[in-house]
Formats: structure tokens, sequence, C-alpha cells
């Protein structure tokens, strides 16, 4: 059945929905999917080659988020890790709109979910984007100011996104966030707890027994 599937496909899907194969139209289902996929992957590819991240990106975006809903995770695991990449450099461009970013950074969530579909080999991403971003939108120097706005959910979403990311990060990035935040572990300042905050969230905690000389 999965080789009948993926040759009806033109590739092994990393994890659909087994339901769907009970619905009355089910041997419509593959070519359906396909068609839906390439038109996502082609639109949204032009888009970002454009950047119209209103109403281009955005919108496709929202449509690889339904067909995630309708289909599962019914896409080759290159497409799965081009698919990652792209939404992680999408959520980390700088200043981008508030609204725009918690939507981006909810799908990345969701397509980092299944942690058993891909593994540190299959995909490597760098920790120091969203540390850039987690500092310029918690610990904003100008939102006291009334020169910015964050929502309240903003917080939840970003630490989410960390801890997803987390088991991807390079096994060098344990020493470099220690360089990073260790001159902040000062017991008689505010930074302490702001370091400590960090190093929580950040630390990769999973990393493989082979690596772990470089963990801590």
């Amino acid at each position: 059945m999965k080789k009948d599937e993926a040759e009806e496909l033109g590739f092994v899907p990393q994890k659909d929905i087994v339901y769907n194969k009970l619905l009355p139209y089910a041997d419509k289902l593959d070519s359906e999917s396909n068609d839906i996929l390439c038109k996502i992957k082609g639109n949204l590819a032009r888009a970002v080659q454009l950047r119209e991240l209103w109403p281009g990106v955005l919108f496709w975006t929202r449509k690889l988020s339904t067909y995630m809903r309708l289909y599962g995770r019914k896409f080759s695991k290159e497409d799965h890790v081009l698919f990652i990449k792209l939404l992680y450099e999408l959520v980390t461009i700088p200043k981008l709109e508030i609204s725009m970013m918690q939507g981006f950074a909810r799908l990345l969530v969701n397509l980092l979910k299944k942690k058993e579909l891909l593994s540190r080999e299959d995909l490597e991403l760098p920790w120091r984007p969203l540390y850039e971003l987690q500092e310029r939108i918690l610990y904003s120097k100008t939102e006291h100011l009334g020169l910015n706005w964050f929502p309240n959910s903003v917080e939840n979403v970003l630490k989410t996104l960390v801890k997803s990311c987390r088991p991807y990060f390079p096994a060098s990035s344990t020493q470099e966030m220690l360089d990073e935040w260790r001159p902040l572990l000062c017991p008689f300042d505010v930074t302490m707890q702001r370091a400590v905050g960090y190093f929580e969230l950040f630390l990769p905690t999973t990393l493989p027994p082979e690596l772990h000389h470089q963990g801590f």
C-alpha cells in the first residue's frame, strides 16, 4: 500500500492522515493533494522571490497550514526540510509585523511537531537569529516608551518556537551560548535573571550520546 501510494504521489509522504483512506472518495485524494501541494510550492516560491509578503507569502503559508490540517504531512522529507527552512527565514526577518511573525511561527511549530520524522542529520537550525528575535521583542527598549506594542500572546509563541527548534541547534551551540551569556551571570544584577531564562530556554538538552561532550 505504501509503495503504491509513493508511486502515485511521486514521493514517500512523511505522515499523512490514515483516516482519510476511509473517505468515500479516497481513491482521488492522492491526485487532489498532489495538485494542491504543487500549487502551494510554486506560488509560495514565486511570492518569496518577488518579496511579496502581503498578500502572497501570507496567503500561501495559510494554504499550507490548511493543507496540513486536511492531509497531514503529506509531502516528502526534502520538502518538509525546505518548508521548515523557509518558515525559519521568514520568522526571523528583522522588523517583521508582529501578527505576521506569529502566524509564520505557529506554522513552523506545527511543521516541527513530529520529532520522529526529522533527525539532526536531516535538519540544522541556527540559534542566534531566534535569540536576537527574543531580545528585540521581549526586552524591547522602545515598548515602554509607547513606540512599539506587542500582544501578550507573543511571549508564549516565541518560547514555544524556541523549544521546537532546540533539538536541531548545531552541536557547537552550547559553547556559543555560554560565551554569549556568561557575562550576564552576576548575582547582584538583574541581568542574572535574564541569563538564567535564556539558558533554560535555549540550551539543547537532548543531544545524542556521541555529542554529550559538547553539551553541558
